[in-house]
């Protein structure tokens, strides 16, 4: 439960001690009146908010690991229909890629690129990379390894460099300005800071590199849709659900703040029918930043 589930009680508690106000009166007892039982008013609220943090405290091993277990198997289904409803949007997206030019002299004359992908997973983006790319992989976890190195050796063509097991807030091993591109899908939306990770993206990116983008938007403001979004992200219900997303962030003013040259955004709808949590999500951004 996120810290905002127990936010109501401690104001309505706080006003009980600080203000003057008197309750109407009701049937009274004894000449009592309902003032008179704020010390037990505080207490019962005090139990409403200290039982939960308890049965949080008492269990939450439990709660991780069936979190842990649960966010592998759905997530790793969601991927699959996220994967192949996005197929031909990636294609087109990441397609550029393919004319750049690298600012690495002996990439130069391979006529090869350097890529880095953060959040790079089990290498569901491989097939979108030129031929000949050189590859730094960065990813939080070590779980997927294996199965990114076997998802390499399906494209000969291209050549992994690097994996580097770092989050996308410090990657401190990679070399300032040593890359031609930065490609992350769905990865700020899960960080604490995602102007941090802008400002690592910056460094390692080489003079007029580029960073490729595809994060989901919030909802209209004045929708149903985003008043839903609000509510699961501030009540930790999303965050804790999906690895730290948080459905409510404008990455788009995010990177434009951040200190790129140019800044290039388009929109599009994910089918909401293909899966329910693309009812929630729905809105997204391709987005692509010049250095």
């Amino acid at each position: 439960m996120g810290p905002n589930y127990y936010l109501p009680f401690l104001l309505v508690s706080a006003a009980a001690r600080k203000t003057k106000c008197r309750l109407p009166r009701v049937a009274q007892s004894a000449g009592r009146s309902v003032m008179d039982d704020w010390p037990l008013l505080n207490g019962l609220m005090a139990l409403v908010v200290l039982v939960p943090l308890a049965y949080t405290v008492v269990f939450s091993d439990k709660l991780r690991k069936w979190r842990r277990r649960w966010y592998s198997e759905f997530v790793g289904e969601l991927r699959v229909v996220w994967n192949a409803v996005l197929d031909e949007k990636k294609r087109t997206f990441l397609a550029p890629l393919a004319e750049a030019v690298s600012n690495d002299d002996q990439l130069r004359l391979k006529k090869s690129i350097r890529i880095l992908e953060i959040g790079c997973g089990a290498g569901t983006n491989l097939r979108y990379y030129p031929d000949g790319a050189s590859l730094v992989m960065v990813d939080c976890s070590s779980s997927f390894e294996e199965r990114l190195l076997e998802n390499v050796k399906k494209y000969p063509r291209l050549f992994l460099e690097r994996i580097v097991y770092s989050c996308a807030q410090d990657m401190c091993e990679i070399t300032d300005q040593s890359v031609d591109a930065v490609v992350s899908t769905n990865v700020l939306c899960c960080t604490n800071d995602e102007r941090q990770v802008l400002a690592e993206i910056l460094r390692v990116l080489a003079p007029g590199g580029k960073f490729y983008m595809i994060e989901p938007q919030p909802a209209d403001k004045l929708s149903f849709t985003f008043a839903l979004q609000w509510i699961l992200t501030n009540s930790g219900i999303w965050p804790y659900l999906f690895d730290g997303f948080r459905l409510t962030r404008d990455y788009e003013c995010s990177v434009r703040e951040a200190g790129f040259s140019a800044v290039e955004s388009t929109t599009f709808d994910l089918p909401r029918s293909a899966h329910f949590v693309f009812r929630i999500v729905s809105k997204q951004m391709c987005l692509v930043a010049t250095k």
